[in-house]
């Protein structure tokens, strides 16, 4: 039983901290659009899943006579469990990641170390989950421009620029302003906006629904 709750807390670190490091390397919108995306979760699933392997052979210390030749494979003790379960949980995504050194082949890179697994899968999963995110935010943008088509241009210029963002310095405010008047429709206008802002506050600014 002890391990079994063990695994649950493997599973669901290692699920967690996958899902967290792809959306900080993602704009903050991304998990919008992307988190209903059954490729995210598979993504996320496989590297909880190589963890709870880990977990498992270590708590067989099977890991160890794997590595150590004449090493006896004996069940750990409850208490290294628990730490094994929050290591490896924590630390399996890093770890996966290593790489020794990379070559180069027909212009492309490829990692050699641990990271060579992780080329079998990790590219085709992230592309799938960014088609998912930009058909669900291609399908948002034109709900959005269908339900405020009364709105001109100069309507939502001037509807954004009464709602921006106090989170903004005000060189960002300049920026802002200026590549939002560069916007030539209300399609453009609001893909800015929400690429900036986030759905929340895009949806509390125009009406969506």
């Amino acid at each position: 039983m002890a391990l079994i709750c063990a695994c649950a807390l493997t599973f669901a670190l290692a699920l967690y901290i996958s899902l967290t490091d792809f959306f900080n390397a993602n704009p903050p919108v991304a998990f919008a659009f992307a988190k209903n995306s059954i490729w995210l979760w598979v993504y996320g699933s496989v590297y909880a899943l190589i963890a709870v392997l880990f977990l498992i052979l270590l708590y067989n210390n099977s890991l160890v006579a794997l590595l150590t030749p004449g090493a006896i494979s004996a069940p750990t003790s409850s208490n290294k469990l628990w730490i094994y379960a929050m290591f490896t949980g924590i630390s399996t995504r890093s770890l996966l990641n290593i790489s020794f050194y990379n070559i180069t082949l027909d212009g492309k890179t490829f990692p050699l170390g641990l990271a060579t697994f992780i080329q079998a899968f990790e590219p085709r999963l992230k592309q799938l989950i960014d088609e998912d995110y930009f058909i669900n935010l291609d399908l948002f943008l034109q709900r959005a421009v269908e339900v405020n088509e009364q709105l001109t241009l100069l309507q939502i210029h001037e509807e954004i620029r009464e709602r921006l963002s106090t989170r903004l310095t005000r060189p960002e405010v300049s920026s802002f302003l200026l590549q939002l008047g560069d916007t030539k429709t209300p399609r453009e206008a609001f893909s800015l906006y929400i690429l900036t802002f986030g759905k929340r506050i895009f949806c509390h600014t125009f009406k969506y629904k």
